[in-house]
Order: structure tokens, then C-alpha cells, then sequence
């Protein structure tokens, strides 16, 4: 048998360098970066919500959250994520409990971080908010804000957590890698704490406030507890746009507000 294919009349071969090579070198892999990421919508501004830290705080924490929101949705372009809380906690117990495995506890968390984001949108009815196909996105953004679950869409696939059997890619995560994929400059957590913490500030009324640190440096520190998911850090390491996250408290009126408009407010958290 002939080791080159016959030639077929009309036929048209594929010039690619990744077409004849395996995608296990890491070398051709290095080089598929040699051209610039293209940034998809580079003005806009995502906000997550806190699902244990805003929603679950009722409407005292919340419908204030969802009034600046509002005003600030007439002068920015917002996506608008949203966490599950402790309904989504309850339900990763309840299946974890079961036997289920971790995929099958992704796509309860995305239920309920799915319902939280109705919830919010309702709320924000009066200011146009929706929730259009991704495909949409740059049309709506124009004028209404989006509101949608932060659940990244892994599902069944979710990757098997390094410890346990809950995610780690959950609402925290999803919203960093919407933010990444479409090259979104700002992207902002509202917590209910002032940002980044030294030591748990709950337990240590004595704990600093960290403004600014990368992410080399927050590994470093080894810190118990954090106000977003540690895969995050990750993702932020590795990331092509994304360049910084920022936590800001959102029971702190005006908080998000000073936050957009580019003040110091609450923690960043940069890749470098």
C-alpha cells in the first residue's frame, strides 16, 4: 500500500502546523500564543453576587445591592453573575451524602445558582435586565444589563476536585471565566466583608486588610480562608485578558459604585 493518500480531483488539503502534529508537544502548544488573544468585549464590567454573602442576607443586604445596580446599569454595560448560596451548600450535602458523584453535584449547584439569578433579574425588571443567549450578549449589553448564574457549565464534566467531592469551579469560578473568554477588563465580587483579610476577620477582630496583592504572594501566605473560591488564583495565573479580580463589600453603600469607577475600594488581586 502506498504510504501518501491517492490525489482525489478537486480535493483541498489543510495547511495548518496543527493539523500533522500532536497536541501533546508543549513546544507547538507555546507557539499557538503567538498571537495576541482578541479581547470580545473589552468594556464591559462583570459583577458577581454573593449567594451566601448578599442573596441569602434577605432584602436588608440585598434590594440596596440591587438599587445601585440599577443606577449604575444606565452608565455601564453590566453582566451581572450570581453565586447559589446556602441552598446550593444544602444541596452539595444532600448528594454528597448520597454517593453522587461530583459532576452530578455541579449540575445542582447550576440549578440553584440558576434560580438566584431569576430572583435577581426579577428585581431588576425596572432596569431592563435579562438573560439572552451568549450569542446576543454584545446587542443587550448595549443598553440592559444581563443577569445570569455564575455556574460555569461543566455539568456532569465538572473535573474531579484535588480534595473532596464538591466543586471547585463553581459560581466564583464561572464568573472569572466568562470574563475571560470574552476579555472583560473588570470584574469585581461583592462579598459581604471589606475584601482580602490577613486572617479571618470574623474570628480575629484585629485582622488587616490586604489593598493590593498578586497572586504569587497571596499563595504564599497560605491563608485558611478567602473571600472568593481558591481556584480562582488559578485561573487568574493562567489567564490571557483577565490581568485582576477585585472584592468589595457589598453592605457597604456606594461600595461597587467607587469600585467601577476605578477609586480604591476593598482588594485587588492581580496576576502579577
Amino acid at each position: 500500500m502506498s504510504e501518501n493518500p491517492p490525489h482525489i480531483e478537486g480535493a483541498r488539503h489543510l495547511a495548518s502546523r496543527l493539523t500533522a502534529e500532536s497536541l501533546q508537544d508543549r513546544q507547538l502548544l507555546r507557539r499557538t500564543d503567538a498571537v495576541a488573544v482578541r479581547t470580545l468585549l473589552p468594556g464591559i464590567a462583570v459583577v458577581k453576587l454573593g449567594g451566601a454573602s448578599i442573596l441569602d442576607r434577605g432584602p436588608e443586604a440585598l434590594l440596596p445591592v440591587i438599587t445601585e445596580l440599577g443606577t449604575l446599569a444606565a452608565k455601564y454595560p453590566l453582566l451581572i453573575t450570581v453565586g447559589e448560596g446556602a441552598r446550593g451548600r444544602h444541596v452539595y450535602g444532600i448528594a454528597a451524602d448520597l454517593g453522587l458523584p461530583t459532576g452530578m453535584l455541579a449540575s445542582l449547584g447550576s440549578s440553584v445558582a440558576e434560580q438566584n439569578a431569576l430572583i435577581v433579574r426579577t428585581l431588576m425588571m425596572e432596569h431592563g435586565a435579562v438573560a439572552p443567549p451568549v450569542g446576543l450578549l454584545p446587542i443587550v449589553l448595549n443598553g440592559q444589563p444581563v443577569v445570569m448564574s455564575g455556574m460555569p457549565p461543566f455539568g456532569w464534566w465538572e473535573p474531579p476536585p484535588t480534595s473532596g467531592r464538591v466543586p471547585e469551579h463553581r459560581t466564583d469560578a464561572g464568573t472569572f471565566l466568562t470574563a475571560e473568554v470574552f476579555g472583560c477588563a473588570t470584574v469585581i465580587y461583592v462579598k459581604d466583608q471589606d475584601g482580602l483579610y490577613d486572617r479571618d476577620p470574623a474570628a480575629h477582630p484585629e485582622a488587616s486588610l490586604i489593598p493590593e496583592i498578586t497572586v504569587s504572594e497571596l499563595l504564599a501566605r497560605k491563608l485558611d480562608d478567602l473571600p472568593i473560591d481558591p481556584i480562582v488564583l488559578e485561573l487568574l495565573s493562567n489567564a490571557r485578558l483577565v490581568k485582576k479580580v477585585q472584592i468589595v463589600n457589598g453592605l457597604r453603600p456606594g461600595a461597587i459604585t467607587r469600585a467601577l469607577a476605578g477609586n480604591p475600594e476593598g482588594s485587588v488581586i492581580t496576576a502579577t
